[in-house]
């Protein structure tokens, strides 16, 4: 029951990032202009959230893929150091280190 709750809730995340990523550029384009209202405007509050939260967004995707690009180095590294790089021989072949 846990997992599948787990699984729901980044499903639900996964949507909701998305829906993110689709709209507000709608929302940001129309309301670039908009009449503001002053110090406490909501468009201007709203707008902010979204700059802010893009911004988050975005680190997060920089951060993954340093990240999987670390793995994806090491993981190089690991084969390799694990693969025999030279020249076979039938003296090294008979031979056994």
């Amino acid at each position: 029951m846990k997992g599948r709750f787990e699984k729901s809730c980044a499903v639900f995340a996964l949507f909701s990032v998305l829906i993110f990523l689709l709209f507000s550029p709608v929302f940001v384009s129309k309301e670039f202009q908009h009449d503001c209202s002053g110090e406490d405007c909501p468009v201007c509050a709203v707008l902010a959230a979204t700059a802010e939260t893009a911004r988050k967004i975005s680190a997060a995707v920089a951060v993954l893929f340093a990240f999987f690009q670390f793995l994806s180095f090491a993981n190089y590294k690991k084969v390799a150091s694990e693969s025999k790089i030279g020249f076979s021989t039938p003296i090294s072949q008979k031979i056994r280190p």
